[in-house]
């Protein structure tokens, strides 16, 4: 067995996330199981929309087990239940209990593959925060065919004894567990930019929220928050063909910015667009690797179906969230903001003339950029 310590912290250079981890080692896996203790939809989201375990669903066996103690809510299980009924080799169970002083606190998942398999231990949960935005720890280890039939009998051994606690999504059971955690406290009910999801121990504490999707909408925004010293990078998007939505940046704004590695294609970059309307886009998971001329050409569901302008060139705006995990704005010639930016973009560059314009700053220098922007609303105050 070999093994690997990962750190995950956006604070940190080297950081390597658990979702990241995941997400290799699910590649050609053949099967693959997991228990967590707390769930969010967004690392629902996160985790099954990556490229391996894409790949998985509908073709290999997958089974999760998930704790109801606190953090996974309705909007959590839905997710998965949604999932479990359009993939028939996906197996999601919920562990309930009432033992006092005990809470169900795991997360693993381990997978097989040809010549062996992969263990990964840690303390990330599945939620956005556990797979990219929190200090995490955790354990990457590579297994031998012998060792994983090891972990493969504990497994078994572990569920066949704890069969009385195991229970199908749809359970009322579950169903109960879930709407006790659509908990916020109370102090923030009238500053959902400070969600703090908690247990049922803290009821007295909170106000349960009644709606599934109130709670996952606050959530959600929660989950994509950034702060005031996030860098953020304004760029000039050039024309690139008839398929512009792929904006190219050069190899040091690859490294220097968006956290990639040159040469590490296990990195992926994890963006979401912020709309005029405030509204945040679906999920964009992009590999993180340069190509042949040494640029980094990442894709933008933002300007799908957008003609590129023939007068002036659209201006991307991404603000990191975390490590390889980012939020952005696209402005187009003759919308509001553009002005303004394309003026900003041209005082402050300091490449050549004839380069695109790419300036990379923070709301501690340059706050009226992204005051005059919907991303406005995504920082944390």
């Amino acid at each position: 067995m070999s093994t690997r310590i990962c750190i995950q912290d956006p604070y940190f250079s080297n950081s390597y996330s658990l979702h990241e981890a995941l997400n290799l080692a699910g590649s050609g896996a053949t099967y693959a199981a997991g228990a967590y203790a707390f769930v969010s939809k967004g690392g629902v989201e996160l985790l099954m929309g990556t490229p391996s375990f894409e790949a998985m669903l509908g073709q290999r066996p997958i089974h999760l087990i998930i704790g109801m103690d606190a953090i996974t809510n309705e909007a959590a299980v839905t997710a998965l239940a949604v999932l479990q009924e359009r993939y028939e080799n996906l197996q999601v169970q919920a562990f309930l209990h009432d033992q006092k002083g005990s809470v169900f606190h795991p997360k693993v998942c381990w997978f097989r593959n040809d010549g062996g398999g992969v263990v990964i231990t840690g303390s990330g949960n599945l939620t956005v925060g556990g797979l990219r935005r929190n200090r995490e720890v955790f354990a990457l280890s590579y297994v031998s065919e012998e060792e994983l039939l090891e972990v493969e009998e504990n497994w078994r051994s572990w569920l066949e004894e704890n069969g009385s606690k195991l229970y199908e999504l749809d359970s009322e059971e579950v169903l109960e567990r879930a709407r006790l955690n659509n908990v916020i406290r109370a102090v923030f009910l009238d500053d959902l930019e400070g969600l703090e999801v908690v247990g049922t121990k803290q009821l007295q504490e909170v106000a349960v929220i009644e709606a599934a999707e109130e709670v996952d909408a606050v959530e959600d925004k929660a989950e994509w928050l950034f702060d005031i010293d996030s860098p953020f990078l304004v760029a000039q998007i050039p024309r690139s063909g008839k398929r512009w939505k792929q904006a190219n940046f050069a190899l040091s704004t690859f490294v220097n910015f968006f956290g990639g590695i040159r040469g590490d294609n296990s990195c992926r970059l994890v963006i979401r667009a912020i709309y005029d309307s405030g509204e945040l886009g679906g999920l964009e998971d992009r590999p993180c690797v340069t190509v042949s001329s040494d640029n980094f050409r990442v894709e933008l569901a933002a300007a799908s179906g957008l003609a590129y302008p023939e007068d002036g060139r659209p201006i991307g705006v991404f603000v990191r969230v975390s490590v390889r995990m980012f939020v952005y704005y696209i402005s187009m010639p003759g919308a509001p903001a553009h002005d303004f930016l394309e003026h900003w973009l041209y005082e402050n560059s300091t490449g050549p003339g004839n380069q695109m314009k790419r300036v990379v700053a923070t709301m501690v220098e340059a706050p009226q950029v992204i005051e005059n922007l919907p991303l406005i609303n995504f920082l944390r105050v």
